[in-house]
């Protein structure tokens, strides 16, 4: 073969590998790379792939864009941080990570010249970096962030994503490639963590990210949703404390001042939320923080019971008030220590309707005296110093138009017992003495009967059965610890929920247990729950008693805790005696539907609602 043969096989064969492989044979000529409009020059050339992706070297990424990166030899592990995002990919692999999620390239990072050469367009579009390809020009463009007017991210610090649609996916990444994490619901609210063209990417509250497609979601004003719509936050979610002991703070994060703390089961108002803290509502119209991984948010529809009784009306908290006579003129309060107890002794006009409630920090006795006035004369509003082993002093005054309240100040716990009734109870003696479940009157309200059968399970068990079944069992067990357990219905029969509450108010009941199965439209919400509504000054001893019935009923049964929660109940409403309505389980949830029918799981129900209201009157 002559020199000019062999010289044209070397021409014929630069110009094939020119054709196949143009960026490897001109280098950074053959692919311009700009950043922010800045021109770049690698020191290794990038190319475009075979599958039409743009190879850079991984230093790169670190000396031209500022973003931290490592690369393992050994491993062949190439990591990538920047922008909220921390990368890792493998040479020679598609699979990749994105912030711990699995992510699927469609081409793969290489070892060439000796260098790490990653996929440009799939790292930066990770960090929420724009990349675009001008082919005419054989160019890739990247912009970067600004932190000037024409920041986007900086631009959506005010804004809130609401979802616009029933169901919408939120992935791992901003593409249809990356995997789904779960699907957010129509009115489900996220904060914005950054931006990639079409998607926005959102923190989920527990440390991870996901992403959202634009046209599911709408972009509110934070301002504007926290002025219009911090009621309807507050009135359709509850805020329940998940771990056994969750500090409450000054402000949102760890670095605040401790203002209290709270235990598992409570459950609180919302006021507001930044970043993963929820603003609460406590007592004395304070507010405190807690941090959101210890707690939980349950929404009405998944808590609260959907089987109202007839005449329920929650809506209307005035009606079906009681309807007072003419008022109890109260002649005479006084204390006697005289044979080394304490005994209370109260004077009326009439019957006097009353109810005892027993308060802790610090410890004391309430006695509330319904439709009364004070007519003591020259002994007034005022305050009786006591000086005895369990009582410090008594205090009383008239604590709104027709209540009266009596205080008894502890020096350690105590309970209140009727010891004697004259002159058809318009007379009372009381004396306080240890706490003793025994000697008290107890309410038990099996919810639902007769023509009303409640929810009704998916193999058609009757609520209105279980919660029978599981009244009459409670009966019982305080009646066997010496209880006078009155029941408002032990028969297949309906009572009214004014009929219900009068048994507890005509007696002077020391407490109202109404108890009841929850349901749902769902199969899948489950668990227990106690309510309370805070009415008659009641609030704190009633949250008490839902407290102390809860923590042993969930820890006899076993099933999920789905909180103390406040909710305007008529019986609740109505009863003048610390009352609670318990929701021991979801009778609407296969699961938990099987147990109810069980008669053990009827019987750890009733212990763990017994144990509750010992703890209740005993500490």
């Amino acid at each position: 073969m002559n020199k000019k043969t062999l010289l044209r096989l070397y021409v014929l064969l630069f110009f094939l590998i020119c054709l196949l492989f143009p960026s490897q044979v001109f280098g950074a000529e053959g692919l311009y790379i700009t950043v922010d409009g800045r021109l770049i020059n690698a020191d290794v050339a990038p190319y475009i792939d075979s599958q039409n992706r743009t190879i850079v070297p991984i230093r790169f990424i670190g000396e031209e864009l500022g973003y931290s990166f490592n690369w393992d030899v050994t491993s062949k592990e190439v990591t990538v941080n920047g922008n909220g995002a921390m990368i890792r990919l493998w040479i020679g692999q598609k699979a990749a990570e994105v912030n711990g999620m699995i992510a699927e390239m469609d081409t793969t990072a290489v070892i060439s010249q000796g260098r790490a050469m990653v996929p440009l367009r799939f790292i930066l579009e990770s960090m929420g970096v724009q990349v675009s390809y001008d082919e005419k020009n054989s160019a890739v463009n990247i912009l970067r962030a600004s932190t000037d007017e024409n920041n986007q991210e900086s631009s959506f610090e005010d804004k809130i994503l609401v979802i616009n649609s029933p169901k919408v996916n939120v992935r791992s990444g901003p593409g249809t490639n990356y995997s789904v994490l779960f699907q957010a619901v129509l009115g489900d609210k996220f904060i914005i963590s950054g931006i990639n063209q079409d998607w926005y990417q959102v923190a989920l509250g527990d440390g991870n990210s996901g992403w959202l497609y634009e046209s599911t979601v709408d972009l509110v004003d934070a301002g504007q949703l926290v002025n219009e719509g911090a009621q309807e936050t507050a009135r359709e979610t509850t805020l329940v404390i998940s771990e056994d002991v969750v500090n409450i703070r000054t402000g949102p994060g760890v670095n605040y001042a401790k203002l209290d703390t709270t235990k598992k089961g409570d459950s609180f108002q919302i006021l507001s939320q930044k970043d993963d803290w929820y603003e609460i509502a406590l007592t004395g119209n304070r507010s405190g923080w807690v941090a959101g991984w210890l707690v939980s948010l349950h929404s009405d529809s998944s808590v609260a019971s959907r089987t109202e009784e007839p005449g329920e009306h929650r809506e209307s908290p005035e009606t079906n008030e009681p309807m007072w006579t003419e008022p109890v003129q109260i002649s005479e309060i006084k204390v006697d220590t005289a044979n080394g107890g304490v005994l209370l002794d109260i004077a009326g006009s009439q019957k006097i309707i009353y109810a005892i409630s027993n308060l802790d920090q610090p410890k004391r006795i309430v006695l509330d005296l319904y439709n009364c006035i004070l007519n003591t004369g020259d002994q007034g509003d005022g305050t009786i110093v006591v000086d005895h082993d369990l009582v410090k002093s008594m205090r009383f005054a008239q604590y709104d138009a027709r209540q009266v309240r009596i205080v008894l100040d502890l020096n350690a716990s105590a309970g209140l017992n009727l010891v004697s009734s004259a002159e058809g109870d318009s007379k009372l003696a009381f004396a306080v003495a240890e706490p003793s479940l025994a000697g008290k009157t107890i309410v038990i309200d099996a919810g639902h009967g007769g023509q009303d059968p409640g929810a009704i399970g998916p193999s058609g068990l009757y609520e209105k059965d279980v919660t029978l079944k599981i009244a009459l069992k409670l009966a019982e067990k305080l009646q066997n610890k010496g209880v006078n357990a009155v029941l408002t219905r032990s028969d297949d029969t309906y009572v009214s929920l004014e009929g219900r509450a009068a048994v507890a108010n005509n007696i002077n009941a020391d407490l109202f247990v109404s108890i009841h199965m929850n349901a749902s439209t769902s199969s899948t919400p489950n668990g227990t729950a106690v309510y309370y509504y805070g009415v008659n000054g009641q609030g704190d001893v009633r949250k008490k008693l839902a407290s102390s019935v809860l923590e042993e009923l969930v820890q006899r049964i076993q099933r999920k805790s789905n909180g103390v929660l406040e909710e305007n109940f008529a019986v609740l409403r109505l009863t003048l005696v610390p009352s609670i309505l318990v929701e021991t389980a979801f009778i609407s949830n296969n699961e938990e539907e099987k147990l109810l029918a069980q008669d053990y799981f009827q019987e750890e129900a009733a212990e763990g609602i017994l144990k509750g209201l010992e703890g209740y009157f005993l500490h």
